[in-house]
């Protein structure tokens, strides 16, 4: 219990002990339960079942070492005993194992049953193959003391190939430029020899030296060095007085200031920032969006059956956090998170890109005795993207519907031909899949292409107008499928250099206008930097503008 661990019985708390007392991981069977008086360690065929100690039943591989006897199983090698052969109250014959087992097929069995035992850990780390025999007298001088135990054999000891020392080379020179101060020759070897690594020979440049098999992370010059600046201390290295560095940084723009003035734009309205775990669940991406399959980047040592892949966009994550904070009646939320999506797109190739994600679901507003808070919705969302873009320099997009199959609806703004931001409403089948009941509204924006249009931005000054705008309205009576875009779009390469604005400032059905038609109100607003316009001129752009409706959206032109 001082150990924090909970007692099981009187020998297994002995091994337990010795486990933390020296490292070494012991394992008891009941002796009586060792079928054939064998113990055998071996692979067992793929897909036999194995049932363990907290009587889960598992299925081998021909890659998961066992010990055995002679009809199967008895307990997975260094990483979990068997529900069948383990010590009981009842048991009066004890079968004690100290074993040295390779770190790399106990690191790869233990990920692959998730099984974080305390065993497992210290094998996967590199255990002492030396301490086998010494751990294994002191369990037994402990088990007689404590359980009464009397010795009924030999100590068997199977060591037909002995780990051997490591052979490193180290140079004193080395060792005083990697520490940045020069330590005494003499220091240097007392230091070596107190930790028990052997000088094999010596020159006046260096030294042979043998590693105990013990010390498994001192292998290299540099691990040696290490070892010895740990012992001579850090605090006896000198500081200089004086520091001289040199700053180079023609990074245009600057990444880290561009994410905060966005960042800061967001929090001044409302938004808060989340960071994501972009290790997910691969199952359910694939679940929700087959496809995503093949771009799926799945991780080769998972230590959770649950995070085995990395994210392949950032609405699922942010859905979990969305969720969360919804469970817990925080229903009017503004999230942003700057975060990386990860892609296979091909056998050895993979891909991994940076994006601004926004979230925003509930009330637009505080509650207020005002009256009831409005809620937001999907030209809100289009706002805040747009402040985004317009901060980043990105004015005048060209845009499409998405047909991003994670929305019901939405939209996609483009640059050179690429999608720099997606937007619009999450779909219920999405939304259901990380069960979210309201309705929530998601833009992603591609950081990686923002920032490249931006390095090719020039900000220039340019003055006020000092001639008059003029504003022409139009009422377009069209086609429901005709969307305001298409009108927007006409617009802006018709009429280029004196148009300002374009604006949608009504719309209106009726049965009477005919069937599947809408009226669109759209106002537009001309002006010249180099003289003042006068009627003639704007009243020849909107004659070119009203043909062009006519011609492409078979509009009709309502007085």
């Amino acid at each position: 219990r001082s150990l924090d661990l909970e007692p099981i019985n009187n020998v297994v708390d002995i091994t337990n002990f010795i486990l933390l007392e020296f490292g070494q991981p012991l394992h008891a069977f009941d002796g009586d339960k060792i079928t054939g008086n064998k113990v055998i360690v071996k692979t067992l065929p793929n897909g036999t079942k194995f049932k363990t100690l907290d009587d889960a039943e598992r299925e081998l591989t021909d890659q998961d070492l066992m010990i055995c006897n002679t009809e199967g199983g008895m307990c997975i090698a260094g990483v979990f005993g068997g529900a069948e052969s383990g010590v009981t109250d009842a048991t009066t014959s004890v079968f004690l194992e100290s074993a040295y087992f390779n770190s790399v097929w106990v690191r790869k069995t233990a990920t692959r049953f998730d099984l974080r035992t305390d065993a497992a850990q210290r094998y996967e780390k590199g255990t002492d193959p030396n301490i086998t025999i010494t751990a294994l007298k002191r369990a037994v001088g402990l088990l007689k003391e404590l359980a009464g135990a009397k010795v009924a054999s030999k100590i068997l000891d199977l060591y037909p190939n002995p780990v051997a020392d490591f052979e490193v080379s180290l140079s004193y020179a080395r060792t005083n430029s990697l520490i940045g101060h020069d330590i005494p020759k003499e220091t240097v070897k007392q230091i070596l020899t107190d930790l028990d690594i052997k000088i094999a020979s010596e020159t006046e440049e260096g030294l042979e030296l043998l590693v105990p098999p013990f010390k498994v992370d001192v292998t290299r010059e540099a691990d040696v060095i290490e070892e010895v600046l740990r012992i001579y201390g850090l605090n006896n290295i000198p500081f200089p007085d004086q520091l001289r560095f040199s700053l180079s940084n023609n990074q245009y723009p600057d990444k880290e200031k561009v994410m905060n003035k966005v960042a800061d734009h967001l929090t001044g309205n409302g938004f808060l920032e989340i960071m994501t775990n972009p290790i997910v669940d691969g199952k359910t991406e694939v679940k929700i969006k087959p496809a995503m399959e093949a771009e799926l980047v799945p991780l080769l040592n998972s230590l959770n059956h649950d995070l085995n892949a990395l994210r392949t966009n950032m609405l699922y994550s942010g859905l979990i956090s969305v969720a969360y904070n919804l469970n817990r009646r925080a229903t009017d939320l503004k999230f942003f998170e700057y975060g990386h999506t990860y892609h296979k797109v091909a056998a050895d190739k993979y891909d991994e890109r940076e994006h601004l994600a926004l979230f925003i679901t509930g009330a637009s507003t505080a509650e207020s005795w005002k009256g009831k808070a409005p809620k937001v919705d999907f030209f809100q969302l289009k706002a805040y993207v747009e402040a985004v873009l317009s901060l980043l320099g990105l004015g005048a997009l060209e845009f499409d519907n998405t047909t991003n199959p994670d929305l019901e609806f939405g939209l996609e703004y483009q640059l050179n031909g690429k999608t720099v931001a997606t937007f619009g409403s999450v779909s219920k089948k999405v939304l259901k899949a990380f069960d979210v009941k309201q309705t929530v509204f998601f833009a992603d924006i591609d950081w990686d292409l923002a920032l490249k249009a931006l390095k090719k931005h020039k900000v220039s000054y340019q003055p006020v107008s000092k001639f008059p705008a003029m504003r022409r309205d139009l009422a377009l009576l069209i086609d429901k499928s005709v969307t305001y875009g298409e009108i927007e779009k006409i617009a802006i390469q018709e009429v280029k250099r004196i148009l300002r604005s374009v604006n949608l400032f009504d719309t209106y059905e009726d049965p009477k206008l005919g069937e599947n038609k809408r009226s669109y109100a759209v106002s537009y607003v001309f002006e010249d930097d180099k003289k003042t316009l006068t009627d003639k001129d704007v009243d020849k752009m909107m004659e070119r503008l009203i043909s062009k409706y006519k011609e492409t959206l078979n509009a009709e032109i309502r007085s």
